[in-house]
Parts: structure tokens; sequence; C-alpha cells
């Protein structure tokens, strides 16, 4: 996932240079139609959050983002975040969200790999 400082509101901050320097951090976000493709078939599932409690940036766009910060070039600068360990962001369809948190259920399907 791509995070670009000036979409999120926020240029630059301690906690932006922390997630840029490599330490891992939450992340959560929202994506307006998000669609993916299962077993062959398209499925537009519409608005989702997104959401993982460990991601670190890329190790050379943290490197080259915090660069620019410093010129004062921090602006539509972007970076690549992953979760720690190989796992996968999380999704959950917006308007679906539990008011008391989530709770994953695996996709118990023939041939498919669970996520972590």
């Amino acid at each position: 996932m791509a995070v670009e400082w000036d979409r999120v509101g926020q240029p630059d901050s301690p906690t932006l240079r922390s997630l840029l320097s490599g330490e891992p951090h939450a992340v959560r976000g929202s994506i307006a139609a998000f669609a993916l493709t299962l077993a062959g078939r398209h499925l537009e599932l519409g608005p989702v959050r997104i959401y993982h409690p460990h991601v670190t940036v890329d190790e050379e766009d943290g490197r080259r983002a915090l660069a620019a910060l410093e010129a004062g070039r921090g602006e539509g600068c972007e970076a690549t975040v992953r979760p720690v360990g190989g796992e996968c962001f999380r999704h959950l369809l917006r308007d679906a969200a539990p008011g008391s948190g989530w709770t994953p259920v695996p996709l118990e399907l023939p041939g498919v790999t669970e996520p972590r």
C-alpha cells in the first residue's frame, strides 16, 4: 500500500518520520471501491476499511522520503508500507464494521492458502 503524505493531512510529523525510519506502526485507511478476483470471478465489494497493527515502510522508500522531507520537498512523496512478517492487510466492508472490533474468520476454501 502506498502512502502519500499530503493525502493523510500531515506533510511532516515525528510519527511520520518514525514510520519512515523503519519503526513498525499501526495503519488504517479506506478505499472507495475495492474489488478482488476469487476463483476466477471478479467481485466488486465497494468501500472498505483497511487496517494492520504492525507495518513498516520499504527501506529504500523510507530513505528517499526522509531525504525529501529534510530538503523541504516532501509534498506528494510516496512510500510503500507492508505488514510485518508477510501478513496481509485486514479489509472490512465499510458499512459492516462492528462496534466491538474485528474477528478474523478462516476462508476454508479448498486449494487456497489462508492469509496470515
